[in-house]
């Protein structure tokens, strides 16, 4: 395919002059600042075969500009086209279809100046600084919304016309559509990144309308019969796109909207003219497209409707290809602000009722303010009756006229309109200069007064109320002419304002019928269609707000307050909400002058490694003062955070999964300082590295007798989190087998010849988690014990499960401590008695007869402790699953040790709680021995809370004997002199939390309680792990033992809104103590300004009859907390002012609900303050 020689009749590559549009969202505020060009000195240019270094005027940063093609340049300008300049000064080098990337610091472009001929792409900062070529041979390049990757069009590989995607450097190239012979052009990425539409002559009429996935899969075309599709565009939400539709029969060229699918298809432009590269304005609201004027191409932007189609070319020049800058990059609309009186006082706020400033405030009984057109000064009632100027800054303050009042500035800022007495006549308006000097007097309609002046918009009139006529809305013109009534009669009318676009009059009324009744009405500037807008609450001083959709006034029902509505009437709302008197309001624009700023992010640690906590900060300058508002931190198209910032930085932590993650953090902007956004930030994740330990128990061993390997796997700083996978244990070089990871642990037994053994282990790792090597422990594996031969026969008689299966004759016996190992299965001589200790191991399961009874009972908790030093014996008490340890300093005589587990016994200590499910561990021994014994309990089948402790039972009295606790082995061990009853238990009070929202941070906060001293930890930092849109967030709070108190909590963002929900409360590592029917929750909501919007605390706790529930709802409106709590007690509703928080608490283990104190009758045990 050509160099689009089928548009427009251009044969060269690039004939079409194109234009970048940056239109700012709400206003016309810029995002570069200075309109001058300043001299940018010579600078090396990086990149593939760079070309000279170039000097040129440049833009410093603004909040608004425009980028374009001229003369085959690329050049920028001020939106009102002054200040043009050649953004990069080598001219002729067909420059085109320049892009902005997603942030709006660079701009992506075609050009030949590096070639001399056929196109490459080239990027460029958005100050004109920064040219590096990026792919050669290519064209029509567009961003990708993370501003990581750049789609574009070129011919590879004998191909014509195909998309590509490269990063943002031009490496990587990867193709995505491939349609030979047709040739694909013009790519345009979706909103989420996943989806590129491009234009394609495959359709069956001739041009189509052709979508694929990123990565190249799922090709579908849009290709209705019968006309040709181009130059498609995604609208912002990714619902819809708009494209060039030309019929090549009726000869018509014309914008088209259609659904994202294809369906639905609208005209836009009639086809009139050639209408062609629709590009849509960030908020979705407007298109921009260049037409053909008189043979000049022009820029056009309409509504999304296609009504209101506007010029803004409107040069003899060709301008084509418009683009807006992206949203975030640009700056705030100027600030809508409220000027009023608080108290005699003169304050400012925002329009939702934030932000309330005073600006002055000396006791002079201050009234009447009104905001001047261009928002920077304030003038206003003072003292008795005279006039003042000040400054939005509160700053200036100055009489300008005395013995006058209710000041209104003219629309152009110039004059002031005003009530005073002169010349023996009552109230009159007056205008002055904004000085004060030049007084005229307007109106004179003695014997009645007027008074409330307000300037109509094109400030050719005045409207005023007056006594004539039993108080009516009056107007005359700006000279004093022309004066005329327009309310009816027989009401008294005050306080008129006029509508922004002049056609409508907002004021109050008070029928003399109902004497207490003052409304809110508006009629046409001629004083026709009276409407009411207020029910009659005492209703005065309307104020339009500058886009004429909303009304202010103030509201008197116990004290005076500021109410806002739309136009209509509906949705009034109270902003004021506060305690002090607040009237008449003065709705309008406060502008501020905006600096540029400059966004750098930066990372705690890069690269860092799997559960290692990451913070991201991102520093926010600006030439001089501090930015405030927030940061949003995102990767890809995925929101993880909007923080405020702090002293002009904003910190998010996450941990993310191993890999290289790309984020980027963007300054949202806000009145002064424009919006920025930070180099996108690579950062890479590793897996963690890991600590492997492995055990060998009993040491020393058995010939034939099990061997239990435990292997523990831990993570090693920074590192974090819960290693899966397998371990494999070894025996020297000889791998012994292998076990799955849980909780860190891998377990397996086995049988070991006698000798000594050097065991090992191998983690294999996982995905997040590198492999390691356990230190070699060595075993020793002992021959059975032995007994002397002697004379005497003994007669057995006992159990099938314990006798030999024929009668056997011993006539010496070496070592009976494992018969089935030791004993042939054939008849020996017996001598005298041998005492067989573990009866179901040792014998045979067949009766035999035998001349002398000795009692062998069948019980499988007997345990052969044999003469010795370091005797070690493990035990299983029978018909459970509790076991245990012991190692003998010293065994003089062998003997049988015995494990027996119970549920009663005395109860634990004071301070502790048993272990559940609750046992007593009663260990004896026949045995005879000397020194101290060390026993340990496996805790396996046991839940406890902290670290759990080892008792045993002395004169009545339990004394703790704990010596150690081995969490990976699941054992508690104690040393003790003798042999009793035990009791494991734990610490009564463990570690403790309490988890609230912070008003201040707007987010979850977690404390640390250290329940034994009653001391409040400083909040707890969380480790996060990411996943798209959520957050598993990860509390860990100790105590001076060590104890770990976990708390999980998941926390999921849409937009502005949170929700946090508690997941787990472990102890420990233990299982969760939350029950899965509790409901934990926590719901917020920000306003723009990142402020609090609204916060819902939900908490259910318990089934049936035990269920009980808290809902507290506070909406930042009416700054009020609803509280409804419902249980066995019945439903409740209590109602506090202000932002009533609820706390979650951990009372040994159990979550409670702390909310603001209720009435003994409504209370439940559980609801505390």
């Amino acid at each position: 395919m050509g160099r689009r020689s089928d548009r427009r009749g251009m044969t060269s590559w690039r004939a079409a002059v194109t234009t970048l549009i940056c239109l700012i969202l709400g206003g016309p505020a810029t995002a570069f600042a200075g309109s001058a060009l300043p001299t940018r000195s010579a600078a090396s240019v990086d990149g593939v075969n760079s070309a000279t270094p170039e000097t040129a005027q440049v833009t410093s940063a603004t909040s608004s500009a425009i980028a374009f093609i001229r003369n085959s340049t690329l050049w920028t300008m001020s939106p009102d086209g002054s200040g043009a300049a050649p953004l990069l000064a080598t001219v002729g080098n067909n420059d085109a279809a320049p892009s902005y990337s997603a942030n709006g610091t660079k701009i992506a472009f075609e050009t030949a100046r590096f070639s001399g001929g056929s196109p490459d792409i080239a990027v460029v900062n958005a100050d004109g600084t920064g040219l590096v070529k990026v792919v050669q041979n290519a064209r029509e390049p567009t961003w990708s919304p993370d501003g990581t990757k750049i789609a574009y069009v070129a011919n590879r590989d004998g191909l014509i016309g195909s998309i590509y995607v490269a990063n943002a450097d031009g490496t990587n190239e990867t193709r995505v559509t491939n349609a030979f012979p047709a040739s694909d052009d013009q790519p345009a990425w979706s909103p989420d990144g996943t989806r590129i539409a491009f234009w394609t002559n495959e359709g069956a009429s001739g041009l189509a309308i052709g979508i694929v996935n990123a990565d190249g899969t799922g090709r579908s075309l849009f290709d209705p019969a019968g006309a040709n599709w181009r130059a498609p565009a995604w609208s912002p939400d990714a619902t819809k796109i708009v494209a060039v539709r030309s019929n090549p029969i009726a000869v018509d060229t014309a914008l088209f909207v259609v659904n994202a699918d294809g369906t639905g298809a609208t005209r836009l432009t009639d086809g009139a003219f050639a209408d062609d590269h629709p590009a849509w304005s960030p908020d979705g609201q407007r298109i921009a497209f260049d037409r053909n004027v008189s043979g000049h191409l022009q820029l056009f932007v309409m509504h999304v409707n296609g009504t209101v189609q506007t010029n803004i070319s409107s040069n003899a020049t060709s301008d084509s290809a418009p683009t807006w800058r992206p949203a975030s990059s640009t700056a705030p609309p100027p600030s809508s602000r409220i000027a009023f009186v608080r108290t005699f006082e003169i304050w400012t706020m925002n329009a939702d009722g934030t932000d309330a400033t005073a600006v002055v405030t000396q006791p002079n009984g201050d009234s009447g303010p009104s905001l001047s057109p261009d928002g920077k000064k304030i003038a206003f009632t003072t003292g008795p009756s005279n006039i003042a100027i000040v400054n939005i800054d509160g700053t200036g303050l100055t009489t300008i006229v005395l013995n006058a009042k209710e000041p209104t500035w003219s629309p152009d800022g110039t004059k002031i309109a005003y009530v005073a007495l002169r010349d023996g006549l009552i109230r009159s308006v007056y205008v002055a200069n904004a000085d004060g000097t030049n007084e005229t007097r307007l109106t004179n309609a003695y014997p009645y007064y007027d008074d409330e002046p307000a300037w109509s918009p094109d400030g050719t009139r005045i409207a005023f109320s007056t006594t004539e006529g039993d108080g009516r809305v009056g107007v005359v013109n700006a000279d004093g002419t022309g004066r005329t009534m327009l309310s009816p009669q027989f009401v008294t009318w005050r306080s008129p304002a006029w509508s922004p676009d002049g056609t409508r009059i907002a004021a109050r009324q008070h029928d003399p019928n109902a004497a207490s009744e003052l409304a809110i009405f508006a009629m046409n500037a001629d004083g026709t269609n009276v409407t009411r807008l207020t029910g009659g609450s005492n209703d005065d001083h309307p104020s339009w707000s500058p886009d004429g959709l909303r009304i202010a006034f103030d509201r008197t029902v116990s004290t005076a307050q500021i109410m806002v509505m739309n136009a209509d009437g509906t949705g009034q709302t109270n902003i004021s909400n506060s305690a002090t008197a607040d009237s008449a309001p003065s709705w309008g624009i406060v502008r501020v002058a905006t600096q540029a700023t400059s966004t750098t992010l930066a990372a705690s640690a890069n690269p860092a490694v799997f559960g290692q906590v990451v913070t991201l900060a991102a520093a926010v300058t600006a030439a001089s003062g501090t930015p405030t508002g927030s940061v949003r931190f995102s990767e890809g198209t995925t929101t993880l955070a909007t923080v405020a910032l702090a002293s002009g930085v904003a910190m998010t932590t996450l941990t993310p999964s191993v890999g290289t993650h790309t984020f980027v953090a963007t300054y949202e902007g806000i009145t002064g300082f424009a919006p920025s956004a930070a180099d996108p930030l690579a950062l890479t994740i590793n897996r963690a590295s890991t600590e492997l330990a492995v055990k060998a128990a009993p040491d020393p061993a058995s010939d034939g007798a099990p061997v239990t390997l435990r292997a523990s796997v831990s993570v090693v700083d920074p590192g974090a989190g819960i290693p899966t996978g397998s371990v494999t244990f070894f025996d020297g070089a000889t791998a012994l087998g292998s076990s799955v990871l849980e909780a860190r642990l891998a377990t397996i037994e086995v049988v070991l010849s006698t000798g000594t053994h050097t065991i090992t282990a191998q983690y294999a790792g996982d995905r997040d988690f590198e492999g390691s090597t356990a230190a070699a422990v060595t075993l020793t594996v002992q021959p059975s014990a032995v007994v002397v031969a002697v004379t005497e026969t003994v007669a057995v008689s006992d159990q099938p499960a314990v006798l030999p299966a024929a009668v056997i004759t011993v006539s010496e016996i070496v070592g009976v401590s494992d018969a089935v190992a030791v004993l042939p299965p054939a008849q020996i001589s017996i001598g005298e008695s041998v005492t067989v200790t573990d009866a179901a191991a040792v014998l045979p399961s067949v009766i035999v007869s035998v001349s002398e009874t000795i009692a062998l009972s069948d019980a499988p908790t007997i345990g052969n402790t044999s003469v010795g030093s370091l005797v070690h014996v493990i035990l299983h008490a029978f018909n459970t699953d509790s076991a245990a340890s012991l190692t003998f300093s010293t065994v003089t005589s062998s003997g049988n040790t015995t494990l027996t587990a119970s549920l009663t016994g005395l109860p634990a200590p004071t301070g502790f709680d048993p272990a559940t499910p609750l046992r007593y561990f009663d260990i004896s021994t026949t045995a005879t021995y000397a020194g101290p014994i060390t026993v340990c309990i496996d805790v396996t089948p046991l839940t406890f809370v902290g670290s759990p402790h080892l008792f045993h039972l002395e004169n009545g009295v339990w004394a703790d004997h704990t010596v150690s606790f081995d969490p990976l082995l699941h054992e508690v061990c104690a040393i003790v002199s003798s042999l009793s009853p035990f009791l494991v238990a734990y610490d009564a009070t463990p570690p403790e939390a309490r988890i609230e929202f912070d008003a201040e941070t707007r987010d979850l906060a977690v404390f640390g309680t250290d329940a034994g001293s009653g001391t409040s930890a400083a909040p707890v930092v969380p480790t996060v792990g990411v996943g798209p849109g959520r957050e598993r967030r990860t509390y860990r709070v100790l105590d001076n033992a060590g104890n770990t108190l976990e708390i999980v909590i998941g926390v999921e963002r849409d937009g502005h809104e949170v929700h946090a929900t508690v997941i787990a409360l472990r102890y420990n590592g233990g299982k969760s103590l939350v029950p899965p029917q509790n409901d934990l929750a926590f719901e917020w909501a920000l306003a723009a300004d990142a402020t609090l919007r609204s916060l819902e605390q939900r908490i259910a706790t318990g089934v049936g009859p035990d269920r009980q529930e808290v809902d507290a709802r506070f909406d930042a409106r009416s700054d009020t907390t609803e509280i409804k709590v419902k249980g066995s007690a019945g439903e409740h509703r209590i109602s506090r002012p202000g932002l009533a928080l609820i706390r979650l608490g951990t009372d040994r283990g159990v979550l409670i609900a702390q909310v603001p104190k209720l009435a003994a009758a409504t209370a439940s045990p559980q609801l505390v303050e």
